[in-house]
């Protein structure tokens, strides 16, 4: 009996022996089937039996039919009796190729759905699971998802992470803590929950609007047609058209159909993914929003998602907000189509948005307090939006090169309007847009229509009047510096309207009425006109605060009488028509302007008057900036005030720029041709001219003398001043037979009278126009 006992041990023995040396292979041989079935490679280092349960130990799974996907899992431990359980412990998942890419290779390869519900009966739980993912159509960002945890029993999935960091083209977003817990029904997955414990991320708002390089600056040193011809051939230039080409925005009459298609596939997947009464909270959101070298900060908010009557709401919250919070609502109908948004709160800091200071240039951010009210909807069939809304900013502040040299405070705004945009971009409506800062009113309106062959546009600014006194009081500080104790009397107002077609150029329509009756009571004493015109006369290089020493007068200023005629027609000629009938500012000139621009479809050419040239030589430095543009404005009505037209134009001949380091006609003059002021011919005097809107490029030849391309041009102002009646005939005549050369005075026959009468008015200045010829009441 013994002995039978021993020999059944050892054959137990032997068994289990022989079972344990065939086990292994046995499973790996198992699983190495079950994945080839699926369409994968199965590699197990090691099998190990445990209590009640089996563990695989560096499994690696390779896809047989695509080299992007491979998993490393570190454990696997399979509970096959009872209450079947899966668990995969620690491991790692590298896909080379978009998630859409892994979603087709898999699409085959998931194995057939068990149970009633879709579910299954076995337990599968996964924790530290390192996922990476490489998309190079995403730019250069790997997606990284650390710590990844998924776990479902019966119909309940929950899946979780430590961090998950997704990103693509310079912007990315960081998730910690974030968890989801979904529920199967009828083979369905749908969402329960999600929450984060923080999100934070970046935008690079240039990659997301695909911003477009800015247009080029004109080619330098080419000839500048003269102001009195910009209103002559402002209708042969428009009457080329436009083409659509240039559209602000890309016309597409597919985009409704695409957004409805994908609005639809939207409240589908919602519809199907997110449970009735499911709950979404992202807690702890920030945001960087990038804009080249700009940024602004938002959060930390709150961002909710509920899915409630027929439609899904998300709600964005800033954290730890008052009852005056900011509120972002959005509504997405499941079924209809279609959406809307709502922004309204306040007044709230902006510091409580998350706003730092400094961000997009905003300073004060503590002081400074918004109240929005925002309404946007689009319509069912995704073909239009609408919006509008009123926003109310007390206390702003902003630093920015294009507003000032330094920053600007105390803001006060105002604004409210409605507009309707086309989806598919063939029409924009801005009306009834007004815009109050401190007791000045601006109104608005807009409307763009294009299509495949053509673009239309209206557009209306209008100042109503406003007391001259009010526009420098609501002015915030730092923008009219030189101004701050500046006092005025008056009114003033501005109309301009630009409407065209760009099939029917010819009818462009271009307005601009400006009312300004300002006269200023009270100015610093160093920027008084007559004073800064003594300093000057002085030293035409004067800077502010020279002592003034009655009767003195610089050896390098020239007197009006002293200065050759053929000059001032010059300046009338190349820069400032209508000098002697406007007020400091050409209405007709700027509408000229806007001709040119809106055919160019970029700014070429401004519409400053010698008035405005002046101010900004004895005021203002050269930064363009809006503040330096209004003080401009403001200390042109100031020269015309209290300087005779005759002294504007002595000032403007002695103290502008005619090349690097040439100051004043007299410079002028003797540096280019030897000469004195008054010697100079029309030929050297229009070269002279039209070299002033780029003083720092010349036009003569090796030889010294003009260039051939130049001359013409300036036998070109040679006519045209002779068509304005500002030459004879015969002064014409021996000007076309003029050599303008480097260093030679000029010798004619029988020299120019120094005060020549002639039979040439200087009241008629620029006023004088072509026979036959009447500026067009369009533009």
């Amino acid at each position: 009996m013994r002995r039978r006992l021993q020999i059944a041990g050892i054959v137990l023995g032997v068994t289990l022996l022989l079972g344990a040396a065939l086990f292994s292979p046995l499973v790996r041989a198992l699983a190495g089937q079950k994945a080839s079935d699926r369409g994968f490679e199965l590699d197990i280092a090691s099998v190990r039996l445990g209590w009640g349960s089996l563990w695989l130990l560096d499994v690696d799974v390779r896809a047989l039919d695509w080299s992007g996907l491979t998993v490393h899992l570190n454990a696997i431990e399979i509970v096959p009796f009872g209450d079947r359980t899966v668990r995969a412990r620690g491991g790692s998942v590298n896909i080379e190729g978009s998630l859409a890419d892994l979603k087709i290779h898999l699409k085959d390869k998931r194995p057939a759905a068990g149970g009633t519900g879709g579910g299954s009966g076995t337990s599968l739980f996964a924790e530290g699971i390192n996922l990476r993912i490489s998309d190079r159509s995403l730019g250069t960002a790997t997606q990284h998802v650390w710590g990844a945890r998924y776990r479902r029993e019966g119909q309940r999935e929950e899946l979780g992470a430590d961090l998950v960091r997704v990103g693509a083209r310079g912007s990315f977003l960081e998730l910690r803590g974030p968890s989801a817990a979904l529920e199967r029904v009828n083979g369905v997955r749908r969402l329960l929950a999600v929450e984060t414990e923080a999100v934070s991320g970046t935008v690079d708002l240039a990659s997301v609007m695909g911003r477009a390089d800015a247009d080029k600056d004109p080619e330098p040193g080419k000839p500048d047609p003269p102001k009195t011809e910009l209103v002559a051939t402002a209708a042969a230039d428009a009457s080329e058209g436009a083409s659509a080409e240039h559209a602000p925005w890309e016309l597409n009459r597919d985009r409704p159909k695409r957004l409805t298609a994908g609005l639809k596939v939207l409240g589908d997947l919602l519809r199907v993914s997110l449970s009735p009464g499911g709950k979404v909270r992202l807690g702890g959101v920030q945001l960087v929003l990038v804009y080249g070298a700009d940024s602004l900060n938002l959060g930390p908010a709150t961002l909710t998602a509920s899915r409630q009557d027929g439609e899904v709401e998300l709600s964005l919250v800033p954290e730890g907000a008052g009852a005056s919070h900011v509120e972002l609502d959005l509504k997405i109908p499941l079924d209809t189509g279609g959406g809307s948004l709502h922004l309204a709160g306040g007044p709230v800091r902006l510091s409580q948005l998350g706003v730092r200071e400094g961000d997009m240039g905003l300073m004060a951010v503590r002081d400074t307090r918004v109240r929005v009210e925002a309404r946007m909807s689009l319509d069912s069939e995704g073909s239009q939006l609408e919006f509008d809304g009123e926003v109310e900013i007390k206390q702003l502040g902003l630093q920015h090169p294009k507003l000032a040299a330094g920053a600007v405070g105390g803001i006060d705004l105002h604004g409210s309007g409605h507009g309707v945009f086309r989806i598919d971009g063939s029409e924009l409506l801005l009306e009834d847009v007004r815009l109050r800062v401190g007791d000045v009113a601006l109104k608005l309106s807009l409307s763009v229509e294009q299509d495949e062959a053509h673009q239309g546009r209206n557009f209306h600014l209008e100042i109503p009047l406003a007391s001259c006194q009010a526009m420098i009081d609501s002015a915030p500080r730092g923008l009219l510096p030189q101004l701050e104790n500046a006092r005025a009397t008056g009114t003033f107002s501005l109309d301009t309207r630009v409407t065209y077609d760009s099939r029917k150029m010819d009818d462009m329509v271009a307005h601009f009425e400006l009312r300004n009756e300002c006269r200023f009571e009270q100015i610093d004493e160093e920027y008084h006109p007559l004073r800064v015109r003594q300093a000057r006369m002085q030293n035409p290089r004067a800077e502010e605060g020279l002592d003034i020493v009655p009767g003195e007068i610089s050896a390098n200023w020239t007197r009006l009488y002293d200065i050759s005629r053929h000059m001032e027609t010059a300046v009338l000629v190349c820069e400032d028509s209508n000098f002697w009938t406007h007020q400091g500012f050409d209405s007709r000139a700027i509408e000229s302007s806007i001709r040119s621009n809106v055919k160019s479809r970029r700014f070429i050419r401004g519409a400053s008057t010698i008035s405005m040239q002046l101010a900004k030589n004895l005021y203002l430095k050269r930064d363009k900036t809006l503040s330096r543009k209004l003080q401009e404005a403001y200390f042109t009505s100031l020269l015309e005030q209290e300087l005779s037209k005759d002294q504007i134009l002595e000032l403007y001949l002695n103290v502008i720029e005619y090349g690097p380091g040439i100051y004043g006609i007299a410079s002028a003059a003797q540096f280019y041709f030897r000469s004195a002021p008054r010697d100079l011919s029309l030929g050297q005097s229009l070269y002279l001219a039209s070299i002033l809107p780029n003083p720092k490029y010349q036009h003569f030849d090796t030889e010294g003398l003009v260039s051939e391309k130049w001359t013409g041009y300036l036998r070109r102002l040679m006519r045209t001043a002779h068509r304005i009646d500002r030459i004879t005939d015969s002064e014409l005549n021996e000007a076309m037979q003029e050599q303008v050369a480097l260093g030679v005075p000029y010798r004619a026959p029988g020299a120019l009278a120094v005060e020549s009468n002639d039979s040439v008015s200087r009241s008629q200045g620029g006023s004088a126009l072509p026979p036959g010829f009447r500026p067009p009441d369009d533009h």
